[in-house]
Protein backbone atom coordinates (compact mmCIF):
# COMPACT_ATOMS: atom_id res chain seq x y z
CA UNK A 1 0.00 0.00 0.00
CA UNK A 2 2.98 2.57 0.81
CA UNK A 3 4.13 2.25 -3.07
CA UNK A 4 0.64 3.14 -4.38
CA UNK A 5 0.02 5.79 -2.04
CA UNK A 6 3.54 7.61 -3.13
CA UNK A 7 2.95 7.12 -6.92
CA UNK A 8 -0.88 8.83 -6.18
CA UNK A 9 0.99 11.87 -3.60
CA UNK A 10 3.33 12.39 -6.85
CA UNK A 11 1.39 12.53 -10.38
CA UNK A 12 4.63 13.66 -11.87
CA UNK A 13 6.79 10.71 -10.93
CA UNK A 14 3.92 8.41 -12.44
CA UNK A 15 4.00 10.48 -15.68
CA UNK A 16 7.63 10.05 -16.38
CA UNK A 17 7.12 6.74 -15.91
CA UNK A 18 4.46 6.30 -18.52
CA UNK A 19 5.74 7.56 -20.86
CA UNK A 20 9.46 5.53 -20.47
CA UNK A 21 7.13 2.22 -20.56
CA UNK A 22 4.95 3.36 -23.34
CA UNK A 23 8.35 4.54 -25.12
CA UNK A 24 10.11 1.00 -24.06
CA UNK A 25 6.80 -1.01 -25.19
CA UNK A 26 7.30 1.23 -28.25
CA UNK A 27 11.05 -0.17 -28.94
CA UNK A 28 9.80 -3.61 -29.00
CA UNK A 29 10.04 -4.83 -25.33
CA UNK A 30 7.36 -6.78 -24.24
CA UNK A 31 5.76 -5.85 -20.61
CA UNK A 32 7.77 -8.09 -18.86
CA UNK A 33 11.11 -6.79 -19.72
CA UNK A 34 9.97 -3.81 -19.53
CA UNK A 35 8.77 -4.07 -15.64
CA UNK A 36 12.76 -5.99 -15.10
CA UNK A 37 14.40 -2.88 -16.63
CA UNK A 38 12.67 -0.27 -14.67
CA UNK A 39 12.16 -2.59 -12.00
CA UNK A 40 8.36 -2.24 -12.02
CA UNK A 41 5.77 -4.78 -11.36
CA UNK A 42 4.44 -6.10 -14.23
CA UNK A 43 0.87 -4.90 -12.79
CA UNK A 44 1.85 -1.48 -12.63
CA UNK A 45 4.18 -1.21 -16.38
CA UNK A 46 0.55 -2.42 -17.83
CA UNK A 47 -1.34 0.52 -15.98
CA UNK A 48 1.51 2.82 -17.24
CA UNK A 49 1.28 1.20 -20.47
CA UNK A 50 -2.97 1.53 -20.75
CA UNK A 51 -2.86 5.50 -19.05
CA UNK A 52 -0.65 6.60 -21.42
CA UNK A 53 -2.01 5.27 -24.25
CA UNK A 54 -5.37 6.76 -23.23
CA UNK A 55 -3.76 10.30 -23.02
CA UNK A 56 -1.32 9.81 -25.96
CA UNK A 57 -3.25 8.44 -28.42
CA UNK A 58 -6.46 10.51 -28.50
CA UNK A 59 -3.91 13.46 -28.68
CA UNK A 60 -2.42 11.99 -32.03
CA UNK A 61 -3.05 13.22 -35.21
CA UNK A 62 -5.07 11.21 -37.92
CA UNK A 63 -1.90 10.82 -39.93
CA UNK A 64 0.13 9.17 -37.28
CA UNK A 65 -0.33 5.71 -36.89
CA UNK A 66 -2.12 4.08 -33.85
CA UNK A 67 -0.48 2.37 -31.53
CA UNK A 68 -2.27 -0.86 -32.73
CA UNK A 69 -0.97 -0.08 -36.17
CA UNK A 70 3.15 0.55 -34.36
CA UNK A 71 2.26 -3.31 -32.87
CA UNK A 72 0.73 -4.77 -35.45
CA UNK A 73 3.52 -3.23 -38.17
CA UNK A 74 6.61 -4.40 -35.51
CA UNK A 75 4.97 -8.12 -34.97
CA UNK A 76 4.90 -7.98 -39.09
CA UNK A 77 8.35 -7.59 -39.09
CA UNK A 78 9.32 -10.14 -36.57
CA UNK A 79 6.84 -12.55 -38.82
CA UNK A 80 9.39 -11.62 -41.76
CA UNK A 81 12.59 -12.17 -40.08
CA UNK A 82 11.25 -15.28 -38.80
CA UNK A 83 10.38 -15.97 -41.72
CA UNK A 84 13.46 -15.85 -43.38
CA UNK A 85 15.65 -18.05 -40.91
CA UNK A 86 13.05 -20.72 -41.34
CA UNK A 87 13.76 -20.69 -44.99
CA UNK A 88 17.61 -20.54 -44.37
CA UNK A 89 16.97 -23.27 -42.14
CA UNK A 90 14.59 -25.34 -44.66
CA UNK A 91 17.51 -24.68 -47.19
CA UNK A 92 20.45 -26.24 -45.37
CA UNK A 93 17.90 -29.43 -44.45
CA UNK A 94 17.96 -28.40 -40.78
CA UNK A 95 14.37 -29.67 -39.14
CA UNK A 96 12.52 -29.05 -42.28
CA UNK A 97 9.09 -30.44 -40.87
CA UNK A 98 9.20 -28.86 -38.24
CA UNK A 99 10.32 -25.45 -40.04
CA UNK A 100 7.48 -26.07 -42.56
CA UNK A 101 5.46 -26.41 -39.51
CA UNK A 102 6.05 -22.92 -37.75
CA UNK A 103 6.22 -21.17 -41.22
CA UNK A 104 2.84 -22.54 -41.97
CA UNK A 105 1.69 -21.04 -38.43
CA UNK A 106 3.87 -17.87 -39.14
CA UNK A 107 2.06 -17.23 -42.30
CA UNK A 108 -1.39 -17.94 -40.92
CA UNK A 109 -0.48 -15.24 -38.02
CA UNK A 110 0.38 -13.03 -40.83
CA UNK A 111 -3.01 -13.45 -42.92
CA UNK A 112 -4.87 -12.69 -39.82
CA UNK A 113 -3.16 -9.30 -38.89
CA UNK A 114 -3.23 -8.24 -42.60
CA UNK A 115 -6.85 -9.35 -42.29
CA UNK A 116 -6.94 -11.64 -44.96
CA UNK A 117 -8.89 -14.28 -43.17
CA UNK A 118 -11.56 -11.60 -41.97
CA UNK A 119 -15.11 -12.86 -42.45
CA UNK A 120 -16.74 -10.90 -45.03
CA UNK A 121 -20.17 -10.28 -44.30
CA UNK A 122 -23.02 -11.48 -46.88
CA UNK A 123 -26.84 -10.24 -46.96
CA UNK A 124 -28.80 -13.60 -47.58
CA UNK A 125 -32.30 -14.06 -48.28
CA UNK A 126 -33.78 -17.60 -47.59
CA UNK A 127 -36.92 -18.27 -49.12
CA UNK A 128 -38.44 -21.55 -48.30
CA UNK A 129 -41.49 -22.69 -51.07
CA UNK A 130 -43.91 -25.62 -50.20
CA UNK A 131 -46.44 -27.76 -52.38
CA UNK A 132 -48.77 -24.90 -51.25
CA UNK A 133 -47.04 -22.24 -53.11
CA UNK A 134 -46.43 -23.33 -56.31
CA UNK A 135 -50.29 -25.02 -56.29
CA UNK A 136 -51.01 -21.52 -55.72
CA UNK A 137 -48.56 -19.92 -58.41
CA UNK A 138 -50.30 -22.28 -60.98
CA UNK A 139 -53.46 -21.01 -59.95
CA UNK A 140 -52.60 -17.38 -60.58
CA UNK A 141 -50.92 -18.39 -64.18
CA UNK A 142 -53.90 -20.04 -65.12
CA UNK A 143 -56.22 -16.94 -64.01
CA UNK A 144 -54.44 -14.26 -65.66
CA UNK A 145 -54.35 -16.66 -68.60
CA UNK A 146 -58.23 -16.55 -68.73
CA UNK A 147 -58.24 -13.09 -67.73
CA UNK A 148 -55.90 -12.29 -71.18
CA UNK A 149 -58.33 -14.39 -73.19
CA UNK A 150 -61.17 -12.72 -71.71
CA UNK A 151 -59.86 -9.05 -72.56
CA UNK A 152 -59.09 -10.26 -75.81
CA UNK A 153 -62.29 -11.52 -76.93
CA UNK A 154 -63.76 -7.82 -75.55
CA UNK A 155 -61.68 -6.07 -77.64
CA UNK A 156 -62.30 -8.39 -81.58
CA UNK A 157 -65.54 -7.61 -82.63
CA UNK A 158 -67.77 -10.22 -82.99
CA UNK A 159 -68.37 -11.22 -86.61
Amino acid sequence: MGARSETKSKPAVVADQQKQCYELQLEGLSIRQIAERTGMSVATVHRRISAQCETVVPALEPTVPSVAEQVRARHLEQIKAWLVKLNEQIDRDCAVARNVEVGTRLLEREAKLLGIDAPQQVEATVTQVTQADLELQELLREARAASALEQEKLRTPDS
